[in-house]
């Protein structure tokens, strides 16, 4: 069977680059104020875009790759703006200390593919934006339980939080500091 949502295709069951998809659907679901998008990428951009259609919410996507962000460049709109940042660590490290000073409903992190910046940004935007956002989704989480890695270290300043498995590929986080995620569970 094939899913869609909002009209868009979803592909988390067979694509392991999407395997994020049910934790955006839930967290568009489920908070209400502007989105942020740390890296613009097939499986996320068009579902995040989707859910400012009919409504008041705005979404800004924001990558280091001007050939990502060109793929998306007919969805800009009033509610939808794209901004490309320079390759850099500094770069973003610039752009995710202004942005964690707005609110949002939730930030996707799913950004830069140079390991330098990958590996330090990633990790640095998780922790700024938990106090800028209601809820925090970090994809590629790459920890895998039965051979225990972290590439990004998340357990050093997020304790006891366990990633949401998937079937099919990396797992993703959903994080909160102003929600309790006790009981989280995610039916996709």
């Amino acid at each position: 069977m094939i899913k869609k949502y909002n009209n868009i295709l979803l592909d988390y069951e067979t694509n392991a680059y999407s395997t994020h998809q049910p934790l955006l659907i839930w967290a568009i679901e489920n908070t209400s104020g502007n989105i942020l998008e740390l890296g613009a990428g097939n499986s996320s951009t068009l579902l995040l875009n989707s859910s400012t259609v009919n409504s008041d919410r705005k979404l800004l996507t924001i990558d280091d790759n001007i050939c990502w962000l060109n793929e998306y460049n007919h969805l800009q709109s009033s509610k939808h703006q794209f901004i490309c940042v320079g390759e850099s660590v500094n770069s973003w490290k610039l752009t995710i200390d202004y942005l964690s000073t707005l609110n949002w409903g939730f930030v996707f992190v799913d950004h830069a593919t140079l390991y330098e910046i990958w590996s330090v940004s990633r990790p640095y935007a998780v922790r700024k934006f938990l106090d800028s956002a209601d809820y925090v989704v970090a994809h590629d989480s790459d920890f895998h339980q039965d051979i225990k890695t972290d590439q990004y270290f998340w357990y050093e300043y997020i304790p006891k939080i366990k990633p949401i498995p998937s079937r099919n590929g990396p797992p993703s986080y959903l994080l909160s500091k102003k929600y309790n995620l006790n009981n989280f569970s995610l039916n996709a």
